[in-house]
């Protein structure tokens, strides 16, 4: 099953972006696996870094970055809470001005979904540190509904 994507711009705006990035989220469901796809639109005119983790570049999870209910019913993070240091230069994906990348990760190896199908509804939502500073962003999506 295959959900249509949400838009949201960022709850809090990047400090020195005149136009803040968007992340798009669509949940396509299929069987026991539940993928889910964050597109990163940076629809500025300067680069835009963001810790490769928050965005699960490896296509892994390493933190609770969704929120997800099912049937009213908040669903536990079971993935690993993974503990980092400050983020370095090779931490960061860069997105140029103007592009977009997406990023797609199987909830269902991270979250505790119950058995059987059911309603369910999710956000992403990531707080991204800026280079070689303390500023700091939060990239958030719409919330999207999907059946399991």
């Amino acid at each position: 099953m295959r959900s249509t994507g949400c838009n949201l711009l960022l709850a809090s705006i990047m400090a020195g972006a005149a136009i803040a990035p968007i992340a798009i989220i669509s949940i396509e469901t299929k069987g026991a696996v539940v993928n889910a796809t964050i597109v990163v639109a940076n629809n500025s005119g300067s680069e835009l870094a963001i810790e490769s983790y928050k965005v699960f570049a490896e296509g892994r999870l390493t933190s609770p970055v969704f929120t997800i209910e099912c049937d009213g019913r908040k669903i536990a993070y079971t993935g690993p809470m993974v503990k980092r240091r400050r983020p370095i230069a090779e931490d960061y994906i860069r997105i140029p001005a103007h592009e977009r990348r997406s990023f797609t990760t199987d909830l269902a190896k991270s979250y505790s979904f119950p058995p059987g199908h059911g309603s369910c509804r999710a956000f992403y939502e990531a707080i991204s540190t800026q280079p070689g500073n303390d500023a700091f962003y939060t990239l958030r999506s719409g919330t999207i509904d999907f059946r399991r």
